[in-house]
């Protein structure tokens, strides 16, 4: 068993569904973060599932307008905060798009409270919230 707040090696099946991080929650559930791609393309949307403490799931979110969630932390009011990866488009409509990070705050079901953006290239792919 991987100690709460794990980072794993992403765990790749066809379509590039992953998970990229587990942390064990205060309920001694856990809350993992990643990816799936359901078409099976260059098209992947972040996913949050919440366990029990026997692993079976609770609630799961998926959001398509980010390309994989990295990491997820517990927060003092049982909500989550996360990081993802979103692609803008190149400008000239070439290439596969530009990766960008933001922040994501969630109440204890998943739902996004908030979201901040970041613009920067700096702040690496796996950014984590420490």
């Amino acid at each position: 068993m991987h100690p709460p707040g794990a980072h794993l090696s992403p765990v790749s099946r066809p379509g590039d569904d992953a998970a990229n991080y587990v942390e064990q929650t205060n309920e001694h559930g856990y809350i993992i973060s990643g990816q799936v791609d359901f078409n099976h393309w260059d098209d992947a949307d972040g996913i949050l599932i919440k366990t029990d403490e026997n692993g079976d799931t609770l609630w799961t979110k998926i959001d398509t307008s980010a390309f994989a969630y990295h990491n997820a932390q517990q927060t003092a009011d049982g909500g989550y905060i996360l990081s993802a990866s979103y692609m803008i488009p190149d400008p000239d409509g070439t290439g596969s798009g530009q990766s960008r990070r933001r922040v994501i705050k969630t109440d204890s079901s998943g739902n996004s409270i908030w979201t901040k953006y970041f613009e920067n290239h700096a702040i690496g792919w796996g950014s984590t919230i420490c």
